[in-house]
């Protein structure tokens, strides 16, 4: 439910195909009233929060978890959230949910493992918390495998980075990110078995921002 008026603030006119598959689940009295939020669009919400980074010790804190820190689930949520909705945009994807509650999940699954990094990056690929309708199905009108992978990759990869204040927003060092998510995407296919190589991918790539 939560992930569904996130999903109608997002958006300005949410079209029908996103929310059809998720309002099917609801009571009738629910499922009529959320139609109406969606026909409503988001003109009560200020223009200025679309797109905004978390607080920057969010970010921070984020990053040091992949590297063995103490996190909570709601900052990695927020922070991995505004990577991929930024990601999601760039590729002209914006009709497309982000579920905070699957991120959190991940990052659940991730926190007990040695390799914190390749086993979120694991977690991300396979909850898939990003989509049409994220944790309930899929559709030809989601992302093809390679996108949502290298959409994964730059997630992991900007969260592993040096966020230094040296003037380069983190929307920009996101689609940094990005590209270069997709130049170590087949080494990240070949080492996906392999947590710690896997791994060193990913902080070798970061290294490059």
């Amino acid at each position: 439910m939560r992930d569904l008026v996130r999903g109608l603030r997002q958006k300005t006119s949410l079209p029908r195909a996103i929310l059809a598959p998720a309002l099917a689940f609801l009571p009738g009295p629910l499922r009529d009233a959320l139609k109406d939020m969606g026909q409503a669009g988001r003109s009560s919400w200020p223009a200025s929060l679309k797109g905004r980074a978390p607080e920057r010790t969010v970010i921070l804190r984020s990053a040091a978890a992949l590297r063995g820190a103490d996190a909570s689930a709601l900052d990695i949520a927020a922070a991995a959230h505004f990577c991929t909705r930024v990601l999601l945009d760039a590729v002209q994807k914006s009709d497309l949910l982000v579920s905070e509650t699957m991120l959190a999940m991940c990052w659940h699954d991730a926190e007990p493992q040695p390799f914190r990094a390749a086993a979120l990056l694991h977690a991300l690929f396979d909850r898939a918390p990003f989509g049409v309708a994220p944790g309930l199905v899929q559709s030809g009108d989601d992302l093809s495998s390679d996108e949502r992978l290298r959409i994964c990759v730059a997630v992991m990869v900007w969260l592993l980075a040096d966020h230094q204040e040296d003037g380069i927003s983190e929307a920009e060092l996101v689609k940094i990110a990005g590209w270069l998510a997709a130049d170590c995407l087949a080494a990240c296919q070949s080492h996906w078995r392999d947590q710690q190589k896997l791994e060193s991918v990913l902080l070798a790539t970061a290294e490059r921002i």
